[in-house]
């Protein structure tokens, strides 16, 4: 053992046994010792050891060497007190049994302590003041208590944990992070850094909103003070003003050769805009305008409408032009959003992937509803400077490719009257961006100083950014494809061929005519494309209910489910096609499934089990599952040894499910956890769509003898508003909750809806 290991074994105390188990296991087995101490040495007496051979009597006398070697080292390791209850021990063995039944006083205690940690777990939540590190810092202190205590936290439930106790100031990331991210492949440290980063952008906004505006100021208060106490006079939203005394805040810099829109312009200045002005200005200090300038050097900027330089467009005194005029645009909906500018040339450029930079506009706009991946309805209107005026119908996500990457443009208003797509630069900058014009190019930062945009002005003076468009297969051009489509999400994909033939032939109430349109889903042709099979031999079918059922399971599955699943086992009536999906967190309860099946199954149709077929999986061949069928009489039919064909009706409905499956959860861009939620409405809505096994019929009417109804259904993953009950909630509390569609509540008419960050169902 060598004169220095006292110092390496651990010591033993009335708080730490579970460490010092570890500890101690590890360092026997490093000198191949603890296995003598997990199975002990036969003792034997001197006629015994006589009767062993050379090569037993050496093998046994090295154990006995090994098993003093461990007891010697278990001293060690105790302290006085703890030394007396071992040493009478004469093996290891003997000495670490008396360890384990000493310290159960010690693990009775931490049970205690362990139900007070849980309590202050569930309770721990981020204080407003507090920062993202100290807070991590609190529940990792916490965590570590109740491990030492025995109980470990995983790494994706204390993920789980911390984004559920964020403050409210981080709510909209929270829900960002957990829909667009999988945790299960995330380090702790990259969400830490994500919610920090988020953190930091937040302490910038603070620091920055107490300047004269930010960049690419879009968003223009008009005629803020009122009566005689503004400290403008003039004319326009720059303030056009006779002269003022405002000396310092229209002073021209001359080094300053680059304006960075981070920084904000000066307001003031000889400006003439589109409003008037209020107020006279009260005393001295106030004056009658804010000085002249305030903008840099604009020599060398030359204005859009009359083509002279020193001057922008929005502070030309000249005529607007007709044809060719710059579209300045107001608007006015629900929220009561400012002015909005669009200094644009009407060329309709936006048809071609072409979307304009604009600095005047306050808000994104899009005329092109195809273009949208979500789309809200959003009241208002556009006006524009010849007294027209346009509804705003909408506001959602846009979806582009720009330099090979898919982009997403949050927050855009759609415009069907627009005949140019805008980006507006101000809103961008709001989001965290940094935008600087110089020489004729404006570049782009994001957050971190990485440079995203740089697109040179073009010959017409604008600055314009090519982004192909991502297709989107949810989105049709017409009234009836828009119909199909969102049958076709709504029935979880399934084929065009397989609706128009379900609305045809009237098995089901509730759907309308579908006309299949021309494009193809891409969701579909990533989440269901395989390569051709060869035909298979038929067989005799059964001609009542539950006479042979088809069983098969899925995974296991690399994320694990909401509910904690990472299988699911099917079972198939051959009579109906009709399906039933159970979900496992082992294959080994694949028996306790069964039982639940077939007490419901025969329940419903008053018909006995009379043959399962399944594969030769483990789960199935077990003994107790054996032992089970002999008993209720049921014979178990099983494939033969490596030919899961011959199963072929089990594995074909695992296949069509796992295809629906992933095509819905492709279809929204909804994290894998949700897995298990898309089977079982993919089952769901299964039994509801046709099968050539059944004619004229859904495996829902041949099994219950009904037409079903399919009125209800919803599009997976959509949007949901939960109700919150009035004894959830106070007179001013929000009446209900955004959460996301992820089924149909098996014993009720009910939704099943999940809200992002909690691990809470509401059925409806």
């Amino acid at each position: 053992m060598g004169s220095g290991m006292p110092g390496q074994v651990p010591k033993l105390s009335k708080t730490n046994y579970g460490n010092w188990s570890i500890q101690m296991k590890v360092l026997l087995a490093s000198k191949e010792l603890w296995e003598v101490v997990e199975d002990g040495v036969e003792e034997m007496t001197a006629e015994a050891e006589a009767a062993l051979t050379n090569a037993q009597r050496v093998a046994w006398r090295e154990s006995k060497k090994k098993d003093k070697k461990a007891l010697f080292i278990l001293y060690q390791g105790v302290d006085e007190a703890t030394f007396e209850k071992i040493s009478d021990a004469e093996t290891s063995k003997e000495a670490w049994e008396i360890l384990q039944r000493s310290m159960q006083g010690v693990d009775k205690a931490k049970k205690v302590k362990l139900q007070s940690l849980r309590a202050q777990y569930e309770v721990m939540r981020m204080q407003s003041s507090e920062k993202v590190g100290d807070f991590v810092t609190r529940l990792r202190t916490l965590t570590n208590e109740m491990k030492r205590n025995g109980e470990t936290i995983d790494e994706v439930s204390f993920m789980e944990k911390l984004l559920r106790s964020m403050s409210k100031k981080f709510r909209h990331v929270v829900v960002a992070i957990e829909e667009s991210k999988d945790l299960t492949a995330m380090a702790v440290d990259e969400l830490v850094g994500s919610l920090q980063a988020h953190e930091y952008r937040m302490l910038q906004d603070d620091e920055e909103s107490s300047g004269l505006g930010k960049a690419l100021q879009t968003q223009l208060n008009f005629g803020e003070s009122s009566g005689r106490g503004g400290g403008q006079r003039g004319r326009g939203y720059q303030g056009r003003g006779r002269g003022g005394r405002g000396r310092d805040q229209g002073r021209y810099q001359p080094h300053q050769k680059e304006v960075e829109h981070n920084q904000g312009w000066n307001a003031g200045g000889r400006g003439r805009g589109q409003s008037r002005g209020q107020g006279r200005g009260q005393g001295r200090d106030q004056g009658r305008g804010q000085g002249r300038g305030g903008r840099g050097d604009m020599s060398q900027t030359q204005c859009y409408n009359c083509g002279k330089f020193g001057h922008m467009s929005y502070d030309c005194w000249s005529p607007r032009k007709g044809g060719d005029a710059n579209h300045y645009a107001e608007t006015s909906n629900t929220g009561g959003d400012p002015m909005m500018f669009l200094t644009v040339q009407g060329a309709g450029g936006g048809r071609n992937g072409t979307w304009y930079l604009d600095t005047g506009a306050s808000n994104h706009m899009c005329g092109e509803k195809e273009l949208f991946t979500s789309l809200e309805p959003n009241g208002g209107e556009v006006s524009f400077g010849d007294a027209s005026k346009i509804s705003v119908e909408g506001r959602g996500v846009v979806a582009v490719v720009l330099n090979g990457k898919e982009v997403l443009i949050n927050d855009v208003f759609y415009v069907p009257g627009v005949r140019s797509n805008i980006l507006s630069l101000g809103q961008l900058v709001e989001k965290g961006y940094r935008v600087l014009l110089r020489d004729g190019t404006l570049a782009m930062k994001d957050g971190q100083g990485k440079e995203v945009v740089r697109v040179k002005m073009t010959t017409n003076r604008l600055f314009t950014l090519s982004m192909d468009v991502k297709e989107t297969a949810c989105l049709a051009r017409t009234e009836e494809e828009e119909e199909a489509w969102l049958w076709h999400h709504r029935m979880g994909h399934l084929g065009f061929t397989g609706l128009k033939l379900l609305s045809g032939s009237k098995m089901v109430e509730g759907l309308p005519t579908i006309t299949p349109p021309q494009r193809v889903c891409e969701a579909c042709t990533k989440g269901k494309q395989r390569r051709e099979t060869f035909e298979g031999g038929k067989s005799r079918r059964a001609t009542r209910p539950l006479e042979l059922v088809h069983s098969d399971i899925a995974g296991p599955f690399e994320t694990t489910s909401i509910g904690g699943s990472r299988y699911y086992i099917t079972f198939t009536d051959d009579f109906s096609r009709k399906c039933w999906v159970y979900f496992l967190r082992e294959k080994a309860e694949a028996l306790e499934k069964f039982k639940e099946f077939r007490a419901m199954a025969e329940k419903e149709s008053g018909q006995p089990l009379k043959v399962l077929r399944t594969d030769r999986g483990g789960e199935y061949t077990s003994r107790l599952f054996d032992e089970y069928c002999k008993q209720w009489g049921i014979s178990h039919q099983l494939t033969a040894a490596y030919s899961p064909q011959q199963n072929g009706v089990a594995e074909r409905k695992n296949l069509t499910i796992m295809n629906m499956a992933r095509s819905m959860v492709k279809g929204k861009g909804l994290p894998k956890k949700y897995w298990a939620e898309a089977v079982q409405v993919a089952v769901y809505v299964l039994n509801r769509c046709p099968t050539k096994s059944v004619k004229f019929k859904t495996p829902f009417e041949a099994w219950s003898g009904w037409k079903p109804n399919v009125k209800h259904l919803r599009v997976f993953g959509c949007v949901a508003y939960a109700h919150i009950p009035d004894q959830r909630r106070r007179k001013l509390d929000d009446r209900s909750e955004r959460c996301i569609f992820v089924g149909y509540a098996p014993a009720s008419k009910a939704y099943k809806l999940y809200k992002p960050g909690d691990r809470e169902s509401y059925h409806l």
